[in-house]
């Protein structure tokens, strides 16, 4: 899945930490193997989101010398964008906060963590309709923290 040996072996490393930390969340209702394999197929696509785009120098000519320069366009987010991003990152994390323990779990296993709405369930060991209604809940509530805590910032 990462594309390379080296990673692959960086995600190995960290599904098996991730999966002792939360051993105490798996209940039994699926295999070891297939629950580990879930575990570290997450864990893998979080290294994929987190890695950065890297730029080809492929499209060097074969008679550039060393040290000529390649005119890269900056297709990053600028400067003043990165700071909104932190700040809102940073915001979401303080609303998430504010949630109760079984909206907040709920919403990280969902959109965190990516699993469904069957493995969330069997995480949580409730069923897939109380997974569904917890979840309208939990991002209703968010939704309401994320404006106070938006308005609290304009004044």
């Amino acid at each position: 899945m990462v594309r390379n040996e080296t990673d692959a072996q960086d995600v190995v490393q960290d599904a098996l930490v991730m999966a002792y930390r939360k051993l105490h969340l798996f209940s039994g209702r699926s295999s070891f193997y297939t629950w580990l394999f879930q575990v570290a197929r997450n864990v893998a696509i979080s290294k994929l989101r987190s890695q950065k785009r890297l730029v080809s120098l492929n499209g060097m000519p074969d008679d550039a010398s060393p040290g000529t320069s390649l005119d890269v366009e900056d297709r990053g987010p600028a400067p003043e964008d990165r700071l909104r991003r932190e700040e809102d990152i940073e915001m979401l994390r303080t609303a998430l906060e504010r949630l109760t323990e079984e909206f907040r779990s709920i919403l990280v296993l969902r959109e965190m963590e990516d699993l469904d709405y069957e493995q969330i369930a069997e995480v949580l060991e409730i069923p897939v309709g109380t997974v569904r209604s917890r979840l309208h809940r939990a991002r209703a509530q968010l939704r309401e923290e994320l404006e106070s805590l938006m308005k609290a910032t304009e004044r």
